[in-house]
């Protein structure tokens, strides 16, 4: 008997943790299936700067304006100065007249000037608040908000976490800055199988938001589908884990963060958007305009689309997890071919020889020409040393940019309408390189060259659009005039 209690007991506090971990209110989609999200970081408020408190409460209400959001996430560093009782409250009372429900993630310079446990108390009492303590585990303000269906059910389409990234290392060992701990991420982890649970055991798509970034953020500075400010780097410190959760159970779609006024970038790492808030404060060092970044999700999907809106107006839509921008929507489409008379299929050309590069295929003698079905180089039984040209139309399924990801060992080229959109040339191990064309739907020219020099062989491509999931390009796309 005394074991069922404690099992009883220790099931009701389990039960309890849950509960304390979510939003107190239920907040679900519009009838347009979207939940947009406006993420306030770094206001920095210091009542004793007047002018700047002003400014920064009017680069707010000209967001809120704008975007009119479904709630908005402040993601830490709000108050930074004393009074902060006074500033809190100041906060408080601009975020209750919006009349949208808000949630605040606590950054590393809140705590220093007023307890977290105190800041929470004053949030927690504002009728607009939904967010809880959340110090169940490390930190304040760890907790969920559950996105419901848009018809009323109370199906749970997709999952917002807000967590406490803490404030500053226990020992300079360790670096400057504090992590996310490990309570936290086990914390994360649960209520991902949770939610997967409750969804046939498939990943709830979920987007996280905190104050301090994960050092994976810094990892995405210079790549192709990177855009945004980069103008500060974040590779010290401890790297917790977290993401490395987060790809295994597989639900994480987005995550954003703050700290570095001059970063406002947002890229993608192994299908992960990573990405920071626009700074929203005046008082705070930077100079890029105040705003905020805004994050639109699709219910029950791993698309969404996020851009920086300011007190001038909105700027670039980032779509995810293609990384195609709104930027390169507005470039001119390529027209399709005219080929009344198709059939499926790739025409090549196969040679044989010693080159290291694919400008160098021309002076090869051709030995082979046939069709095939799609771009194959295992057509014949030759290990090294050769090398194929591709033709045939490439059916784009609709209007949009397509990115395309070409992998081969060794090298390669893609030509689009006769445009070289990807140089994966010279001799090297397997690898991937991204190129993008704006296409309208309908037939278009599409040529592989490719050449093995030894060890290893590989060919393989890939498309994607905003609407249509990284996918490879089938036979059923590719076609040959009759």
């Amino acid at each position: 008997m005394k074991s069922l209690r404690i099992t009883l007991v220790a099931a009701i506090a389990a039960l309890a943790l849950v509960a304390s971990a979510q939003s107190t209110r239920r907040m679900a989609f519009g009838n347009d299936g979207r939940f947009k999200i406006a993420q306030f970081t770094d206001i920095h408020w210091c009542d004793d700067s007047i002018e700047a408190c002003q400014r920064t409460l009017q680069s707010l209400q000209a967001v809120i304006d704008t975007e009119r959001p479904d709630l908005n996430v402040l993601t830490g560093d709000i108050v930074t100065d004393h009074p902060a009782l006074k500033g809190w409250k100041s906060i408080i009372a601009f975020f209750e007249k919006q009349n949208i429900p808000f949630v605040v993630a606590m950054g590393n310079h809140d705590g220093e000037f007023m307890s977290k446990d105190s800041i929470y108390t004053l949030l927690t009492d504002s009728p607009n608040y939904v967010g809880i303590k959340g110090n169940h585990v490390h930190g304040y303000g760890n907790m969920t908000v559950s996105l419901y269906a848009s018809d009323g059910s109370d199906r749970v389409q997709n999952v917002i976490y807000l967590i406490d990234s803490n404030d500053y290392a226990s020992n300079t060992i360790f670096g400057h800055y504090d992590w996310i701990h490990f309570d936290q991420i086990e914390w994360y982890r649960r209520e991902s199988d949770r939610f997967a649970a409750k969804n046939g055991g498939n990943p709830v798509p979920s987007v996280a938001f905190f104050h301090i970034p994960l050092m994976e953020t810094d990892h995405v500075v210079g790549l192709p589908d990177t855009y945004g400010n980069a103008k500060e780097r974040f590779s010290k410190g401890i790297n917790s884990g977290l993401f490395a959760s987060m790809l295994e159970k597989g639900n994480m779609v987005g995550v954003f963060a703050g700290h570095d006024h001059m970063n406002d970038y947002v890229g993608i790492r192994s299908e992960v958007t990573l990405g920071f808030g626009r700074c929203s404060g005046w008082n705070a060092y930077g100079k890029l305009e105040r705003g905020a970044r805004i994050v639109e999700l699709q219910e029950g999907s791993r698309h969404f689309d996020t851009w920086i809106t300011t007190a001038k107006g909105r700027e670039a839509i980032y779509h995810s997890p293609s990384g195609i921008t709104s930027i390169e929507e507005s470039q001119q489409y390529l027209a399709p071919v005219k080929a009344p008379k198709v059939k499926n299929g790739v025409n090549y050309t196969y040679y044989e020889g010693n080159i290291e590069s694919c400008n160098e295929i021309a002076k090869l003698k051709p030995l082979r020409k046939g069709t095939t079905d799609n771009f194959r180089i295992d057509l014949f039984d030759t290990a090294d040393h050769f090398a194929y040209d591709f033709h045939a139309l490439f059916d784009a399924p609709e209007k949009a940019v397509y990115k395309f990801r070409l992998r081969s060992d060794d090298g390669a080229q893609l030509f689009i309408d006769g445009r070289m959109i990807i140089d994966n040339d010279g001799s090297h191990s397997a690898n991937f390189v991204v190129g993008k064309v704006a296409l309208e739907k309908g037939l278009h020219r599409i040529e592989i060259k490719y050449f093995e020099d030894y060890m290893g062989q590989e060919l393989l491509l890939r498309y994607q659009t905003p609407n249509i999931d990284e996918t490879p390009v089938t036979p059923e796309m590719l076609f040959i005039e009759k």
